[in-house]
């Protein structure tokens, strides 16, 4: 797959569904410095799915994971903080707050047993929060999402 972003694409995963899940063996994200991550069908050949607005990223390799429900997308951000995505529509629905990191978020990890996430930043610390990533209310339509 060519031209898959603006700049080039630094982190690819697969989702990593159940085995029965037919579904999820056809898609993967992809995360550059153009501040998106994109959701790709490989039956199409192109992605179906961009995230970008909720979380910043030009220059630093920085990672993201999707929720066992596969409902939400969490990328670590230059801007000190943790975006959470809807990866039904592409919206950012929350951020972490900044002073709850030190430095970037390089990357994150979502438990797959518990109700926690981790995020690893420059400043060298592995932050563990044990509550959902963001209050999940949906924006009613117009409203931008919560910050």
């Amino acid at each position: 797959m060519n031209d898959t972003h603006q700049r080039h694409a630094h982190t690819v995963q697969y989702y990593e569904g159940s085995y029965n899940d037919h579904e999820c063996r056809n898609t993967f994200c992809t995360a550059a410095a153009d501040n998106t991550v994109k959701l790709w069908d490989m039956r199409a050949g192109a992605p179906v799915r961009e995230f970008s607005g909720g979380h910043t990223n030009r220059s630093l390799t920085i990672g993201f994971a999707a929720s066992n429900c596969y409902k939400y997308l969490l990328t670590g951000s230059e801007d000190r903080a943790a975006a959470v995505y809807d990866v039904a529509s592409g919206q950012a629905i929350g951020k972490t707050k900044g002073k709850d990191h030190g430095d970037s978020v390089i990357d994150v990890a979502i438990n797959p047993v518990a109700y926690e996430w981790s995020s690893a930043c420059i400043d060298g610390y592995v932050r563990t929060f044990r509550e959902p990533a963001v209050k999940l209310k949906q924006p009613r339509a117009g409203n931008p999402p919560p910050n």
